[in-house]
Formats: structure tokens, sequence, C-alpha cells
């Protein structure tokens, strides 16, 4: 699978997180809804962009998808444990 797919799961999982933690501390359904498409969207895109950002200082661009594929994984990690912790 290439790093721009496994970028678009990731980021499916990160918003799964999001909302299922929402979902565990009892809000309503809108909030869950714009947890999910918000972390899905602007999450992943102001991630990527601080990433591209560093990189291209550095001048290592290429690495862009592959390091914010670690960061939303690890983001996505986080979110599960701590809402499996609130259950």
């Amino acid at each position: 699978m290439n790093s721009a797919a496994t970028l678009i799961i990731l980021a499916l999982l990160h918003g799964s997180s999001k909302a299922l933690g929402k979902i565990v501390s009892g809000t309503d359904v809108s909030e869950i809804l714009i947890s999910f498409t918000g972390t899905i969207f602007i999450g992943t895109a102001v991630t990527w962009a601080v990433v591209w950002i560093i990189l291209r200082l550095l001048q290592k661009q290429e690495l862009t998808i592959t390091v914010t594929n670690w960061i939303l994984a690890a983001a996505t990690i986080t979110s599960f444990a701590l809402a499996i912790m609130r259950i």
C-alpha cells in the first residue's frame, strides 16, 4: 500500500478515535459528527502542513507523507487508549 492511501486510512481511523471519545463522554450526535469530520479534514491538513514546513526547512520534504503517517498513527493510538480508559 502506498503512503497516500495509508494517510487516508489513518485520517479515517484518527477521526473515528476522536468520535469514540465523544461517544464515551456522552455528547450528542452533532458534536460527534463535527469531531469526526473536523479531525479527518482539518486535523490531517494541519498536521501535514506543519510537517511539510519543518521538513522543507530541513530539505527533506519527500518524507512528508511518511512522517505525517507516523504522527497520525501515534495520535490515533493515544486517542483510542484515552477513550478506552474513560469507559
